[in-house]
């Protein structure tokens, strides 16, 4: 799979923002022999097999699939038995120049304003706290600055005396826009 990545962004390098040209500088040279070889040698037979090294980073799927999948195994077993719903919040895109000047700043900024916006809706429509994991995307599709969050929240809240309430209609989803 990498393979045919790697030729895919060498064809399309040229239009890609400086600020991602190493990751895929990475993913172009994955499993070329340009970051070398490892040679795996049978001590009995004298049989070797020469393989291309891997770029190891963290967005090739080459690389990153199996533990990505060994993550997302992890963390299933931690899940709540409630329904759960994806919420993106995307910057504005009037504001892509300070994400390139004050980059670490912007992304607290839009980390905080996403938690607190969950946090709040969760206290007003279903009286407690809701459960939120988020992670936070710099770049689109195509490889162009595009901020976002995507959000896992749990549908239900905690109270203050742990108990759980539930949402009640399949339309909850409806009540966070």
């Amino acid at each position: 799979m990498s393979g045919i990545l790697g030729e895919i962004l060498r064809a399309g390098a040229a239009a890609v923002p400086a600020i991602h040209a190493g990751t895929v500088r990475a993913l172009q040279r994955c499993g070329t022999g340009e970051l070398g070889y490892t040679i795996h040698a049978c001590t009995d037979c004298r049989e070797s097999e020469t393989v291309p090294r891997s770029c190891g980073n963290r967005h090739c799927p080459r690389c990153q699939g199996r533990l990505a999948r060994a993550w997302l195994e992890r963390q299933q077993t931690a899940l709540l038995a409630t329904p759960y719903f994806h919420v993106v919040f995307t910057l504005p895109h009037a504001l892509l120049p300070l994400c390139v000047a004050a980059p670490r700043e912007l992304y607290a900024l839009l980390f905080e304003a996403a938690a607190q916006t969950l946090l709040q809706l969760g206290r007003e429509r279903l009286s407690g706290t809701l459960g939120v994991t988020a992670v936070l995307h710099t770049w689109g599709q195509r490889l162009t600055l595009h901020p976002h969050i995507h959000a896992i929240v749990t549908g239900g809240a905690l109270d203050a005396l742990e108990r759980w309430h539930g949402v009640k209609s399949p339309r909850y989803r409806m009540a966070l826009k």
